[in-house]
């Protein structure tokens, strides 16, 4: 096998499928920079020179290179490594329903943090679920509740805006976007990739609150939005009008109160704000 050469997902587990090969890939990641064949073979207890030629050798390509200076691992090569650190494929810790120092923007209710594979954040009183997605075992770990569901908040919010720019934040792929418009009490865009399958929902409001005019409106309020958990932007929601204006061509405003100001910001059908008005509330 060639640098660059592709291998399909059978080859590639059948690859992995010898112990002492992830513990050749986590023995060159752990030297943070190239390391020679004789190093790798000493880490791992100086295994019989034939029997470990053999199993580097049928990693060499996909998952090392093999240059002047030693080895290193490809980028397929530190994919598994990672998923292997952040516990995805090896770890399943689970946390129940926790609370944290947070209210739900619906009842006022204490928030609690779960994890069980994913993370979900919901209300202990009214059971709303204010924010589920996947989220890595190894982010569990050393965290109490609270530092954890800003961790898992902050890696939701990440992920969601990679979403909202047709990103993939799970695998990179272009994601589709269909519109939720038919009940007005709940308008909204879903994200799926078709490569993945990863799915992201996100409220209209979303689509608004990090654009130039909005953050710079909160910030004369005294609010810097950008570093807000998403339960403090839904109780920011509640004051937050939305509604679908026109059909043809698909229009939306989104209107927020700011003391004695009020900004509107209107929609179009790739959810891109196109035009922004203010006036007095």
């Amino acid at each position: 096998m060639t640098d660059g050469e592709s291998l399909s997902a059978d080859e590639a587990f059948r690859l992995l499928g010898e112990e002492i090969r992830l513990e050749i890939l986590r023995t060159v990641w752990a030297a943070d920079g190239a390391i020679s064949f004789t190093a790798i073979r000493e880490r791992l207890g100086n295994p019989d020179s034939g029997r470990f030629n053999y199993h580097i050798g049928k990693l060499r390509g996909h998952f090392l290179t093999d240059g002047e200076d030693g080895y290193r691992l490809t980028q397929a090569g530190r994919e598994v490594i990672r998923a292997v650190m952040a516990g995805s494929v090896t770890d399943s810790p689970s946390l129940p329903p926790t609370a944290i120092d947070a209210d739900c923007a619906d009842c006022g209710g204490t928030l609690h943090i779960s994890y069980d594979g994913h993370g979900v954040l919901e209300c202990g009183s009214c059971g709303s679920t204010v924010m589920w997605n996947e989220f890595p075992p190894a982010g569990l770990d050393g965290r109490a509740p609270d530092a954890f569901a800003t961790a898992f908040d902050r890696w939701t919010q990440s992920r969601f805006r990679l979403a909202m720019d047709g990103i993939c934040p799970s695998c990179a792929a272009s994601m589709t976007t269909t519109l939720l418009d038919q009940d007005p009490r709940e308008l909204a865009s879903h994200y799926r990739c078709p490569n993945c399958k990863y799915e992201a929902r996100v409220p209209l409001f979303g689509h608004v609150l990090f654009h130039p005019a909005v953050i710079a409106a909160f910030d004369d309020a005294g609010t810097d939005i950008t570093r807000l958990p998403y339960w403090s932007l839904r109780k920011l929601a509640t004051e937050i009008e939305e509604s679908v204006v026109s059909d043809d061509p698909w229009r939306a405003t989104v209107s927020i109160d700011f003391g004695d100001q009020r900004l509107h910001l209107t929609l179009d059908e790739s959810l891109e704000v196109v035009e922004i008005d203010q006036s007095v509330s």
